[in-house]
Parts: C-alpha cells; structure tokens; sequence
C-alpha cells in the first residue's frame, strides 16, 4: 500500500504540473506509439495563414504538444483528440497528409517538459537514492526483513517464519477471526516482502489459550490446521522479564497482572533478598502466548515476548 501510494502521488503531481508528460516520457507503451505516431499519414498542421496565435489550441491541448509561436504540433505526443479543431476560431489546424515539420530546438512550451529534462530528472532522482541506500547498513536489511530488529510472533501453527511468508496471501481471515485482536496485519515490522501478512501484536491483544481459530481459517497452509490440545502444548515465542521496567522495582508497586494471567502459570513471584516478589518465568512453561505483556501495566511492558531460537 506505501508503495502504491507513492506511486499514486508521483502520477498525480506529474498529471497536475505536466499534463500526460508520463504517458510520452516514461511510460513505455507511450513511448512506442509516440515514435511510431512520428509516421503518421495525416497529422494536425496549422496554416500560417490563417493562424492569429490566439494560443487557444495551445491552452486547450491535453498533451501540450503545440506551439504556437512555432507554428509546430509534436505529433509524436498528440493523442488525436481534436479539441484544438474545434477550439480553433479560425479553423487554421486540420488534419492533412502533410510531411512532418522539424522540431524547434527550444522547449515547446512553458507547460510542458521535454523528454531529455524527464530522463535526466529520472536518473539524478535515482541515482540519489541508490547513493543514499548504498551508504546506509540499515535501511536495505530493515525492508528485506533481514535486520538485527526484534522479530515478530507469527501465530501458532506457523513452521517457520520463512515457510509462511511463502504460503500467505495476506487474505486475512485469520486476522478477522482472532476473538482477542492479537493478529494485525503487518507493515514493514518483518520486511517489506511480508507486507500485509498477519503477526502478533501484543499490545493489541493476546493469544488465546483455548481458542484455534487462525489454524481452521487459513486457506493457504501457512498457519496449519492445529486440534485445540495440540494448539495449548505449541510454543511460539519465550517471555523476558525486565526488572527495571517493573512496577514493584520502579515504584515499589505489586501487582502481578503477569503470573495472574498466565494461562499454563509459568510466571510465579519470587521474594528477593530485598523482601520484595519479581515475577521469575519458566521457561520450559512458557509458550509466548503474550497474555503476560499485554496484562502489564508498566509502560514500557516489564515482560515481552520475543521469538523462540533458531535450534528449537
């Protein structure tokens, strides 16, 4: 959608500022019947004689591909619409089997852009960016999903996190029928290539322990149809408890939302050498449902969840 988008905002200034000077400038099927329309048996021309540079025909044409100063018309840019035909008092431009006129060596309008300045503008505009991201040692890992970043949760009956970016379509019917909200299309959070394919926000919401929807409603096969007992006993990421974020270090606050939502009880509270008790997670219970960083109510969250090791 971002890159859509852009492309949108690209097209429109350029529609806005320059008329169709994408459709003969860059797009490559206008450029083709630009040249061939260079050929053409009958063209627009306008007679001297009769023309009294009023400009109408100029201000009127959709390509700006008429000069009247010149006396030229580009055909390899006219569309044959005609309006400057009909807007023409005179009736100075026809359509005849004339032979082309050579082009004026100045730009031909004031409107308009040649298609030498849309070429060079095109290749300054990516060569900047191709100099920007050659010096960066971020941006490219960042948007290929291979950098250093926290990895998302991808939701349970998920292989690995290669196999479903392959398998999803983005339908998003596991998004629509997750009851917590936990699943969420993602953005640029695992790469760009992954743009659109669900993961688990935990600030959103939290897996659900007795629930397997996302597994019965995927069509494609990248999050596998998983019984309830199975989906209960699967591990998808480990929870990590910062103690400097945690109310009871930072504010002298128990509460212990953490162990008390904790669907298989892998967080207990543990009394410290300072008489206090810390939430101590096991993980060999722990299956990274996120219920724990979603109940928290430190902000930043004392307990995340992050993704499991490669090797298990």
């Amino acid at each position: 959608m971002a890159l859509a988008g852009v492309y949108f905002v690209v097209l429109t200034v350029l529609a806005w500022r320059y008329g169709r000077a994408y459709c003969h400038t860059v797009c490559p099927v206008g450029t083709l019947l630009g040249t061939l329309s260079r050929f053409s048996l009958f063209r627009p021309v306008i007679d001297g004689s009769r023309c009294i540079h009023c400009g109408a025909c100029e201000k009127t044409c959709r390509s700006s591909c008429i000069d009247v100063a010149h006396g030229f018309v580009d055909t390899s840019r006219c569309v044959d619409c005609f309006d400057c035909v009909a807007v023409c008092p005179k009736g100075a431009l026809t359509f005849s089997r004339t032979l082309p006129v050579k082009l004026p060596e100045k730009k031909l309008s004031g409107e308009g852009i040649s298609r030498r300045e849309m070429l060079l503008t095109t290749a300054v505009a990516a060569g900047t960016i191709a100099a920007g991201l050659a010096r960066s040692q971020t941006v490219v890992p960042a948007l290929m999903g291979t950098g250093k970043g926290k990895k998302k949760i991808l939701p349970p009956g998920a292989v690995s996190a290669d196999a479903f970016a392959q398998r999803c379509t983005a339908c998003h019917l596991c998004v629509s029928r997750c009851p917590s909200g936990v699943l969420v299309p993602a953005v640029l959070e695992n790469g760009a290539l992954q743009m659109g394919q669900p993961y688990m926000d935990f600030s959103k919401g939290y897996c659900v322990y007795n629930c397997n929807f996302c597994s019965q409603a995927c069509p494609a096969g990248a999050i596998r149809p998983l019984e309830l007992a199975v989906k209960e006993k699967t591990k998808i990421g480990i929870a990590r408890y910062a103690q400097f974020h945690c109310l009871i270090a930072r504010d002298g606050i128990v509460c212990g939302n953490c162990a008390r939502h904790c669907p298989v009880q892998a967080i207990t509270l543990v009394e410290n050498k300072d008489g206090r008790s810390y939430p101590h997670v096991d993980g060999a219970r722990c299956i990274g449902c996120g219920s724990c960083e979603y109940h928290c109510p430190a902000k930043p969250a004392a307990i995340s969840v992050s993704t499991l090791p490669k090797s298990s």
